[in-house]
């Protein structure tokens, strides 16, 4: 703005546009970001749902474990416990396979070069943030989404889940 007041004969029709770094890098794919981060989070729900139906049905297989455990004299809440470890573990497998892929796939997607006379060289790579993040979303996921099934499995009628249990002996 000074140098047009200063000398406005050779800066008549000069504009300066500020950016920050985060808008010159982000800022033409953003909502193109939001869209892929949302399909990834519609992703992930798809397969936390899946889980729980799974741990849903595998609880029900265990309906008399669980009752023959509560009737010989275990809490209620460290039967939720074990439960929800036993989900946290398998979403924390889940997750490090997802890195595990995620891995290969950025590798082969790096080691392709478009046919063009510019060659791309972009920094891309799964750094700590990036696994701490899958870890932590794992973890949440397999307790959040393993709660249900965990507190389903621990509420049985004790008395005649162990009756049918003698009946087919």
């Amino acid at each position: 703005n000074q140098l047009a007041e200063a000398y406005p004969d050779s800066n008549e029709k000069k504009r300066f546009a500020l950016f920050t770094l985060e808008e010159r890098t982000v800022g033409g794919v953003r909502d193109q970001l939001w869209i892929l981060f949302g399909a990834v989070a519609l992703v992930l729900l798809v397969a936390c749902t899946n889980l729980a139906g799974f741990l849903l049905a595998r609880a029900s297989d265990r309906k008399k474990e669980i009752a023959l455990r509560l009737a010989m004299g275990a809490t209620r809440w460290s039967l939720i416990r074990q439960l929800l470890t036993e989900t946290l573990v398998l979403g924390v497998i889940g997750g490090l396979a997802g890195l595990l892929v995620a891995n290969f796939a950025l590798q082969a997607l790096m080691a392709f070069q478009p046919p063009i006379a510019i060659p791309i060289n972009l920094d891309v790579g799964l750094d700590r943030t990036v696994l701490l993040f899958t870890l932590g979303i794992a973890a949440v996921a397999g307790l959040f989404f393993g709660l249900a099934p965990a507190l389903q499995a621990t509420n049985p009628d004790v008395a005649p889940t162990l009756k049918d249990e003698s009946a087919g002996l």
